[in-house]
């Protein structure tokens, strides 16, 4: 383990993400969700800020944010595209805010998700 890294809880900033996927903690300063991967980290965001939001044909909400995301990643290999697609309606469909998506990715995913959502509400 790298000297640098203070041992848990020292300096904790900890976010629990619970959902029926699981139990998930993030930790920005020692970027532990690293080893997951941002864009599967993304669609776990993703379905847990859309739970229980329905579309109107009674379809789970978070449906379409993922065939969004699926569709962005045959096309490009940016990732901070491909994640900014799966999650690019948390803030205006959903229960993401944009404190949660600069701690947990990154300020310009936050900036392209807020470039593609029609209205939001800032922190």
């Amino acid at each position: 383990m790298d000297p640098s890294i203070k041992p848990f809880p020292f300096n904790l900033k900890v976010l629990f993400i619970s959902d029926n996927l699981g139990i998930f903690i993030f930790r920005k300063d020692l970027r532990l969700h690293d080893n997951l991967g941002l864009i599967e980290l993304s669609k776990k965001y993703c379905i847990k800020s859309h739970n229980g939001v329905l579309r109107k044909n009674g379809s789970p909400y978070w449906e379409h944010p993922l065939r969004v995301g699926d569709m962005v990643s045959d096309f490009v290999d940016d990732e901070d595209l491909i994640v900014s697609s799966y999650i690019h309606d948390v803030l205006e469909h959903g229960n993401g805010t944009e404190k949660e998506i600069s701690e947990i990715f990154n300020e310009k995913i936050l900036s392209i998700v807020k470039e593609r959502s029609e209205e939001h509400t800032s922190e």
